[in-house]
């Protein structure tokens, strides 16, 4: 099964898309990276934030958030489109599922955006 790729930038946030097919919950996901992008300037946090979002058959969603340069699983994302998509070191909040709530996402946002060094302190190196 080969995954397809998809990209949008919403200020510092950027949204990246792993996904077999093109549907609604892609797009919910760009919603999602437009509000965290308000989220953000409202917490006025401006490093880069990249919400990666995986769609897999899983019935339960999983997630993890590093703050990184970036992990090795995203080497082969670093550009895109001929251009450099990943800016430097940031959060990643990575999700994986069939379906991604709006709501759980923004609090992920925002509990990573808040809780910034506490996630760089004691992440595994």
């Amino acid at each position: 099964m080969q995954y397809g790729y998809r990209f949008k930038k919403y200020d510092n946030v950027y949204v990246m898309v792993i996904s077999v097919f093109s549907s609604e919950e892609n797009n919910k996901t760009y919603i999602i990276g437009q509000l965290a992008a308000k989220l953000s300037k409202e917490l006025n946090y401006k490093a880069p934030i990249y919400l990666v979002y995986k769609f897999n058959s899983r019935n339960k969603p999983e997630y993890y958030i590093s703050f990184d340069k970036m992990p090795k699983e995203y080497k082969r994302l670093k550009y895109a489109y001929g251009r450099k998509l990943i800016k430097g070191e940031g959060l990643f909040i990575n999700q994986f599922g069939n379906q991604f709530n709006v709501q759980n996402s923004l609090k992920l946002v925002e509990y990573s955006i808040k809780n910034c060094s506490f996630i760089k302190n004691t992440q595994k190196k």
